[in-house]
């Protein structure tokens, strides 16, 4: 799971995601490490980042504000939608936006609120799921996505 350090806490996600069974690695970026590769080819990407990506089956992008500029995290997600993963949005608590990310619309199989009544079916893939971070369902949620491509 991707997060920006003092962006927003995911620590209580991650704990109820443990609580339902899953393995969470949470790898959280400095603002200035994630502008640096917001954008760059997957390839560029450190080694250590992309293992982790390349080795999960599904990659969260905790959804703070700094996520929301233009280009997004298109970067981090070709390299997950690459490796064959899919890209889960999560808004966390207290996010104001009322617009979906463009890397999540281009690359992403869901995007939920943390504490959203369809996170589970999120989660396993079961169906995708579209909210904007009050739970109303998400303009975007007819577009083709990357479980799709």
């Amino acid at each position: 799971m991707f997060a920006i350090e003092g962006q927003a806490n995911p620590a209580s996600f991650i704990k109820e995601l443990g609580s339902k069974g899953y393995a969470v690695e949470l790898i959280e970026l400095e603002l200035a490490q994630f502008n640096e590769y917001r954008n760059c080819d997957p390839i560029n990407l450190p080694d250590n980042i992309r293992s982790k990506i390349e080795s999960a089956d599904l990659v969260i992008f905790y959804l703070s504000e700094a996520f929301l500029d233009d280009d997004g995290f298109e970067g981090l997600a070709q390299c997950a939608a690459g490796a064959g993963a899919d890209i889960l949005g999560v808004w966390p608590s207290g996010v104001g936006v009322q617009e979906l990310p463009k890397t999540i619309t281009d690359f992403g199989a869901s995007v939920v609120s943390e504490d959203s009544a369809k996170l589970d079916s999120a989660l396993s893939g079961e169906e995708d799921q579209w909210e904007l971070p009050d739970q109303s369902p998400a303009e975007s949620a007819d577009k083709e996505h990357q479980k799709k491509c």
